[in-house]
């Protein structure tokens, strides 16, 4: 939260008022337990990193409202998407699946706490909610329709939203806090007689200190989400290797 200003509405792509790779940051007029918290000793430091990533996580959960009791189902594996199966086991769901189509971060899911994962690339998904959250087609919604109550696209593909579509049960939710970077095709007929709601997630405009009570409580299970720790002498290897498709989930650079 550069600056102590919150989820500034005027700067959604420049990483922040005064950068995220400063070697200082000023907050301005900071007060404890509004712009800064102290992270307990016994806190590894790479874990306490994840309190950023693992706040725009939560905002996602908090958009969609979940109940206790809810069935959810989750598209990406990577780290906004285990953040999310925590995010939702935290608020009482009953069931959490996780989709994606690499197996070691399916592998990853289940240990976080998923229930169930379905692997896209060599299942039906339609059908294996429908197993898995039982049917939930209508005399007024027909077709393979599963019963969850909410979907959370953490994935970015196109093709999440259009499953979706064609798989949701009436009044179910969708929330997108995956980036797609082209326009997506969706059939409004579908989504019409569902009356699927669809929102939209982005940043942390109040969730930043609630995912900081998480992690202090439970900070090796997001321990979990971390693939790679790196020297900070060795920096540029861990920026490569972040943007590098498939290479890791979450890289973390230490200063020892």
């Amino acid at each position: 939260m550069p600056g102590g200003s919150g989820n500034l509405a005027d700067l959604p792509r420049s990483g922040g008022a005064q950068g995220g790779l400063s070697e200082y940051v000023l907050v301005r007029d900071a007060v404890p337990g509004r712009q800064l918290r102290v992270i307990p000793l016994e806190i590894p430091w790479e874990v306490a990193a994840l309190n950023e990533p693992m706040a725009v996580a939560y905002h996602a959960v908090n958009r969609t409202n979940p109940k206790a009791g809810d069935k959810v189902v989750i598209f990406g594996a990577g780290p906004i998407g285990l953040g999310a199966v925590l995010g939702y086991r935290r608020r009482g769901v009953s069931h959490i699946v996780v989709v994606d189509i690499i197996p070691s971060r399916l592998e990853k899911a289940l240990e976080v706490g998923a229930d169930a994962v379905i692997n896209s690339a060599e299942e039906d998904v339609a059908a294996r909610l429908v197993e898995l959250h039982g049917d939930g087609a209508t005399m007024m919604v027909r077709g393979t329709r599963s019963g969850t109550d909410i979907f959370l696209d953490a994935a970015g593909a196109p093709v999440v939203p259009q499953t979706v579509a064609g798989v949701a049960k009436s009044g179910a939710v969708l929330g997108i806090v995956a980036v797609h970077k082209k326009p997506v095709e969706l059939d409004f007929g579908s989504i019409l007689t569902t009356e699927l709601t669809i929102v939209f997630a982005m940043g942390y405009p109040t969730e930043i200190f609630e995912v900081t009570d998480d992690i202090i409580e439970n900070w090796r299970k997001y321990a979990l989400i971390i693939s790679d720790v790196l020297p900070f002498d060795r920096a540029l290897e861990a920026l490569e290797l972040a943007q590098t498709p498939g290479a890791a989930d979450k890289v973390v650079v230490r200063f020892d």
